[in-house]
């Protein structure tokens, strides 16, 4: 394995490694996201930069304590690291020193004795009696974490090379939803693509943990899980979001990715290539078999064959994010009411019925499938 390919590969992890860590519900989770903070930003030569000098770029970080709605701020990873957080009397305590802390004092890589000012006093904010000071250290190393993955989103895709997908046949799919809690142990299913248990499926789905999930199977049976932070951080129950799922195909590399307003996650896999076989299989508030629960209310579906281009995709997101403010008729599903499209192999509709070859039908339990109200424009190669 050459350099270049090293780095590639320890990026990727490493920023893996910091998304599952750094959204954890759990706070001994939560800390764990130290250690591959300080592998991106502190380290000798650090990984970051490291990754960004493969494409001969500076590396440029936004500011950790970002405010909704103020032009962004791009900083210099020493600007970065040693941004003030906040001062406590002559203290001021840094990215570096919540890092250095949690990393080589707190525990996360080995249990130490504090040094210095800044380390002494986040060891005293931690053994407060304050309920609001004892957190203040972990929830600003979530802030950093989270200011470092949005810094490094786009460096986490020119590796990946999404950009190769766009264009090539695929999904695109947008979703306008508003959430209801499941209740009980039971996954809520949004979106289920294929007809196999275990091989060439994606599903869609909220877990009993309150976190948006996808999760794939390729050629060979092999799992992989993309899972959201918890509802509040990244989406409120009965609230209108978008959400967009595409999946595209090059050979035997799949490309993975889904985005909410305030969440992305991005990945390519191998062994995927017949996947594309099921792209005509799709199930709308169950699984293939008609069998998975869900409890939402839908506004808009809309499913492009193929895989957008950035500013393309851009522009549909958006679109659908005016429409959740916008519209009023929304189709709830609820128990085992589902939609599937019409030429689904194992939910085939019967009868006849109006409406374009693509559009997706009501499949419910004991009854013939009716066409609802929505927008859907399966099949589509035109543009929104």
């Amino acid at each position: 394995m050459n350099n270049k390919t090293d780095i590639r590969r320890q990026f990727l992890k490493t920023y893996e490694d910091l998304e599952t860590t750094s959204f954890a519900e759990d706070e001994g989770e939560a800390l764990k996201s130290a250690l591959p903070l300080r592998r991106l930003l502190l380290d000798p030569t650090p990984l970051a930069v490291r990754a960004r000098a493969l494409f001969n770029q500076k590396l440029l970080l936004r500011s950790p304590d970002e405010k909704p709605g103020l032009p962004l701020v791009h900083l210099k990873l020493q600007d970065f690291v040693g941004f003030r957080l906040t001062r406590t009397g002559n203290v001021a305590i840094t990215p570096a020193d919540l890092i250095r802390y949690f990393a080589h004092v707190d525990g996360v890589v080995h249990v130490g004795e504090p040094h210095g000012p800044s380390e002494l006093e986040i060891e005293a904010m931690r053994q407060s009696t304050d309920p609001a000071v004892a957190l203040w250290p972990v929830t600003a190393l979530r802030s950093v974490g989270e200011a470092t993955l949005r810094s490094l989103e786009d460096l986490r895709d020119e590796i990946l090379g999404i950009d190769r997908f766009e264009g090539q046949p695929g999904l695109s799919i947008y979703l306008v939803l508003a959430l209801e809690r499941m209740g009980g142990d039971r996954d809520n299913v949004i979106l289920d693509i294929g007809v196999e248990r275990h091989r060439q499926r994606l599903t869609v789905f909220v877990d009993d943990d309150d976190r948006f999930c996808v999760r794939h199977y390729d050629n060979c049976a092999q799992r992989l899980l993309l899972r959201s932070p918890p509802a509040g951080s990244v989406f409120q129950y009965q609230q209108p979001l978008t959400l967009s799922i595409r999946v595209g195909i090059i050979g035997k590399e799949m490309l993975v990715a889904c985005e909410l307003p305030s969440w992305r996650s991005v990945t390519v896999r191998p062994n995927t290539d017949a996947i594309a076989e099921s792209f005509g299989d799709i199930v709308l508030g169950s699984d293939f078999e008609g069998v998975g629960r869900s409890l939402f209310k839908c506004a808009r579906v809309l499913v492009y064959m193929k895989i957008h281009a950035p500013s393309q995709h851009r522009l549909v997101f958006n679109d659908c994010m005016g429409v959740c403010t916008t519209r009023d008729d929304w189709v709830q599903f609820d128990g085992d009411k589902f939609m599937h499209s019409r030429g689904h192999r194992k939910l085939g509709a019967v009868g006849d019925l109006t409406g374009s070859p693509g559009d997706m039908v009501q499949g419910q339990l004991g009854r013939r499938p009716t066409l609802l109200r929505l927008d859907v424009r399966p099949n589509a190669n035109q543009e929104s």
